[in-house]
């Protein structure tokens, strides 16, 4: 039987401190504001490069306490690849498995397209994934997906619904076509 795990969000933050745009500040100040009284819901893992970040994910047991993992990165679509501050990171670097009943976030351009989603969802074990089909607005990414934690950690939606809620709400307004893809379905 799996362990349950708290809804906790793990923010890897892959964007470049030089760039001024930071998600996972976003997020952790409206999710701190939703939940004054739960400080520990939203932890942010700020990514320097590569191999720093796949030693950190290696850690399973930094990992289990999260039900969701979201990646803040840009998308590279033709290489299949996130683009770090020093490095790419495809699924084949990531530890088989890591991911195993949990979903997964890529607030990255394009990275909602099929092939990856295979590719994470088959190596990784994740439960769901979730990415924009197109390029998408940095602020609008970080819309999308502060309504989507809100509903799923604070109203009780499960994923699934929290998405279509979020999708239904903001599709004419949030540029980036988001997908979600079920394990099951993803390959």
């Amino acid at each position: 039987m799996a362990k349950r795990v708290s809804k906790r969000v793990l923010v890897l933050e892959c964007i470049p401190k030089s760039e001024r745009k930071n998600e996972a500040a976003i997020l952790d100040h409206f999710l701190r504001m939703v939940f004054f009284d739960r400080r520990d819901t939203v932890t942010i893992y700020p990514v320097t490069g590569k191999t720093q970040l796949i030693n950190y994910l290696d850690k399973k047991r930094d990992l289990d306490e999260y039900q969701f993992i979201h990646f803040s990165a840009h998308g590279e679509s033709e290489e299949d690849s996130l683009r770090l501050p020093r490095g790419h990171l495809f699924a084949k670097d990531l530890k088989p498995g890591c991911f195993e009943a949990k979903t997964v976030s890529f607030s990255s351009c394009a990275m909602g397209r099929k092939e990856f989603a295979t590719q994470v969802i088959n190596h990784t074990g994740a439960e769901n994934m979730i990415a924009p089909l197109y390029d998408v607005y940095y602020a609008d990414a970080a819309l999308w997906f502060m309504n989507f934690y809100y509903l799923v950690l604070d109203s009780g939606y499960s994923p699934v619904s929290a998405f279509q809620r979020v999708n239904r709400m903001l599709s004419d307004k949030v540029k980036g076509g988001f997908k979600f893809y079920y394990g099951k379905d993803a390959g």
